[in-house]
């Protein structure tokens, strides 16, 4: 058993720094992005451009920091855009109808 937790440690530390830029990408970490240093993605870019050379560190950040702006809106339920979606038809329903509101 020791032996099993201490090579989970081994690979773990490791691999520390790109767990702590994974960790970026989480819904939860998105309000302190502006708040992380500059090269806070570079160990993510490193792995992903053996993958896609074509990849900038810059990029991916910027990329990330819109994505994470529109989150709160991405993550919606159905049934929370449903309501939205049928709160404005009534509002539009309403707007349209001359009996209501007089």
């Amino acid at each position: 058993m020791d032996r099993i937790v201490n090579s989970l440690e081994s690979r773990f530390t490791k691999h520390q720094k790109l767990f702590k830029d994974f960790e970026c990408f989480h819904p939860s970490s998105f309000d302190s992005l502006n708040e992380l240093p500059e090269n806070f993605l570079k160990k993510v870019t490193e792995k992903l451009e053996t993958f896609f050379p074509e990849i900038q560190e810059n990029s991916l950040k910027q990329q990330l920091l819109d994505f994470a702006t529109k989150w709160s809106r991405l993550s919606q339920t159905l049934s929370d855009e449903y309501s939205v979606v049928n709160l404005e038809l009534n509002n539009s329903d309403n707007d349209n109808d001359p009996y209501i509101g007089t």
